[in-house]
């Protein structure tokens, strides 16, 4: 069910059961070869395939944006708020629906950047109602953690376009991108890097390698460990 599709009686109606989920995207470049628009249109096409699948236990926000995307500024079509401003609009949707009494939440983020947002937007809403149970996580944990990359339209996010938006990939500009840190310790320290200071043109990751096919395949476990994760949210099995 979509929040944006019923009317406020209707909604006083739905169930209280239902998870809210609460999808957080972002508008910001994606390289040469992905449309600015990527982590709305991924987020968009997770939800939709994940309200045909088990719509009846959910009660589905729209895609919030922009978000923090500070590191991305150097290219054009980037849309950044400070972090407490992309915080704001997360934060009140979910506080209106707990507040006529939803009271189990799952924020789905589809940027890299929203992910330590994401703790802090638990915090809050776990401090101030504490009878909430709420949860979130970036898509792409819930792949094997071999097939996972911390990549910036790199092959996760290319093979899903493939998929799901083939005309909206440029195919003739897909290159690998991306400078590689030499230390072993570099994925052990806080650091912050901008992206065009370890980017040429706006991606890191290798996106050659990614098919269609892989996208479907990738897209499929995305789904189906959704559809447990809500449903173990629902049996109280998650959250204290």
């Amino acid at each position: 069910m979509y929040l944006v599709e019923l009317t406020w009686n209707e909604l006083v109606e739905l169930s209280r059961e239902r998870v809210v989920l609460l999808p957080w995207g972002a508008l910001e470049q994606h390289g040469r070869h992905l449309p600015l628009g990527t982590d709305l249109f991924l987020l968009e096409a997770i939800c939709s395939r994940l309200e045909a699948q088990c719509g009846e236990l959910l009660l589905t926000g729209p895609v919030l944006r922009p978000s923090d995307s500070a590191r991305h500024l150097s290219y054009p079509g980037t849309v950044s708020l400070p972090p407490e401003t992309a915080l704001a609009p997360l934060l009140e949707t979910a506080r209106a629906l707990v507040g006529i009494g939803f009271q189990r939440l799952l924020i789905l983020n589809g940027q890299y950047g929203n992910r330590f947002l994401v703790e802090l937007a638990l915090r809050e809403l776990r401090q101030r109602h504490s009878g909430v149970s709420a949860v979130g996580l970036s898509y792409w944990d819930l792949l094997p953690e071999e097939e996972r990359s911390e990549d910036h339209a790199g092959a996760l996010e290319t093979a899903l376009m493939l998929h799901l938006f083939p005309d909206r990939v440029r195919k003739g500009q897909i290159v690998p991108d991306g400078l590689q840190l030499a230390s072993p310790y570099a994925s052990r320290v806080l650091h912050y890097l901008r992206t065009d200071q370890r980017s040429r043109s706006g991606g890191w990751g290798d996106p050659t390698c990614a098919t269609a096919d892989q996208g479907r395949k990738w897209l499929q476990t995305i789904l189906e460990h959704l559809e447990r994760l809500i449903r173990d949210l629902i049996d109280g099995r998650l959250t204290v």
